[in-house]
């Protein structure tokens, strides 16, 4: 089969993808076939009708709502917004369809990333804003989708983190074990306005769609006393960030396809894997090339290249740290040390010593936080699981024992009677044990 056999093949099967997202309050059956077959020039003139339809709207509101999220700058609450639904709904599309709408500042925070040490800015737009940038992505966002490269997987509907890393397994499986590790920085603020329109007005050519996109990237951003209107990037934490940010990278992604280099790309964290380290030092050199005539630099820290034909190299993506092991020369993959601090954490804020729910409360608050990190990191070592257990009941035991004190106990605690048998007759996830039984069950099979 040709490439391009494949891409058609391809196309049709995330257009299958699309029919079962792409927002029923805008894409009609007919437009739908439309997207299917193309359109003149594929290019799209008409598209403000359909993000100003009220059941548009009202969607929207209904996503925006159950995302919660803070305030913007209006100091307006989801819960006060909802208090006066259609009033505000109504004014909302009344000010977009007589061309008054006017988007509010975005308020910025900072927010701590996964090191714990370094921070991040956050915008958070005013939850009107959020709801016409929900509506609006309802109707760009399969115009786009449908023509991005299928080996991205940050940010896109039925497709995520799991996606990606199977096909980093596919992989190193099939023998590219030359892995060129790249981050773009500080890549949301960085994109370029212009370059990014013009990607844009490839596919839409609709005034009104264009004029709101811009208003969004050009919004005034307040941070604390101070303010300013940004000339470049789009904000993290806006709802059409993301995917204006996949429209801004697509290019690359299919440039080093074409190139016959395998690609892995979530947002702004991306790999490409290559079959010797030659072809890896081109993919840098040509990656390189691409982000300096786009505005764009590579982090010089977290880009690499990892040969994994070597014992004990690695590389980390999405989480995970992938090592080629001294003795058993397989690479194994596992929670990097963030992913591991993050869980923690996460345990540690709801096994404080002075929380006074009982024992029995306190493992079923926790069990989410366990079963949502498990599912996500099960295709670990169970040695990553068993450490994730022991510190979750040292936790529970050291509450226990403040709690024993109290009673006039004796200070020390007795491990013995405090068993895994004891917290699991509680209810206690164990992270190890569900891996051990998912492991037997996946032998079974096979």
């Amino acid at each position: 089969m040709s490439e391009m056999a494949k891409q058609i093949l391809r196309r049709d099967e995330r257009f299958v993808e699309i029919q079962a997202w792409a927002s029923p309050s805008v894409w009609t059956d007919q437009m739908l076939k439309t997207l299917h077959r193309g359109v003149e020039r594929g290019k799209w003139y008409s598209l403000s009708d359909k993000l100003m339809r009220k059941n548009n709207i009202m969607e929207a509101w209904e996503k925006v709502c159950s995302n919660k999220g803070k305030h913007g700058v209006d100091m307006v609450s989801i819960e006060r917004y909802e208090s006066e639904l259609e009033y505000n709904n109504a004014k909302l599309l009344e000010e977009l369809q007589d061309g008054r709408y006017d988007p509010s500042a975005v308020r910025r925070v900072e927010i701590p990333k996964g090191d714990g040490r370094k921070t991040r800015p956050l915008g958070i737009p005013t939850v009107r804003d959020r709801v016409v940038q929900t509506a609006l992505k309802h109707v760009i966002e399969p115009i786009f989708d449908i023509d991005f490269s299928p080996y991205s997987f940050g940010f896109r509907p039925k497709l995520g983190c799991k996606d990606a890393l199977r096909r980093v397994n596919e992989l190193l499986k099939q023998g590219y074990l030359y892995v060129m590790d790249a981050d773009i920085q500080s890549y949301f603020d960085t994109i370029p306005h212009e370059k990014l329109m013009s990607r844009v007005k490839e596919k839409i050519i609709d005034g009104k769609i264009l004029d709101l996109i811009e208003q969004f990237l050009k919004a005034n951003i307040f941070d604390g006393l101070k303010h300013w209107e940004p000339e470049e990037g789009t904000p993290q934490g806006g709802i059409i960030s993301p995917l204006l940010a996949n429209i801004y990278l697509d290019p690359f992604d299919h440039k080093m396809t074409e190139a016959g280099f395998e690609i892995v790309r979530y947002a702004d964290d991306f790999l490409i894997m290559c079959k010797s380290k030659e072809s890896a030092k081109r993919a840098l050199r040509k990656t390189r090339r691409w982000m300096k005539a786009n505005g764009l630099k590579l982090h010089p820290e977290k880009t690499r290249i990892a040969d994994m034909t070597e014992k004990c190299e690695y590389f980390e993506f999405l989480g995970y740290h992938f090592e080629r092991t001294r003795n058993t020369h397989r690479i194994k993959r596992w929670p990097r040390k963030q992913s591991l601090k993050k869980c923690k954490d996460a345990i540690r804020k709801k096994t404080r010593r002075s929380n006074k729910d009982s024992i029995e409360d306190i493992i079923a608050y926790l069990r989410p936080n366990l079963l949502g990190w498990y599912q996500y990191f099960k295709h670990s070592t169970v040695y990553a699981m068993r450490g994730i257990d022991e510190f979750t009941r040292r936790r529970l035991r050291s509450i226990i024992a403040k709690y024993n004190r109290k009673k006039g106990s004796h200070r020390m605690i007795d491990t013995r009677k405090y068993n895994k048998a004891y917290f699991t007759d509680l209810g206690f996830f164990s992270l190890e044990e569900a891996w051990k039984l998912e492991f037997q069950s996946l032998r079974s099979k096979h």
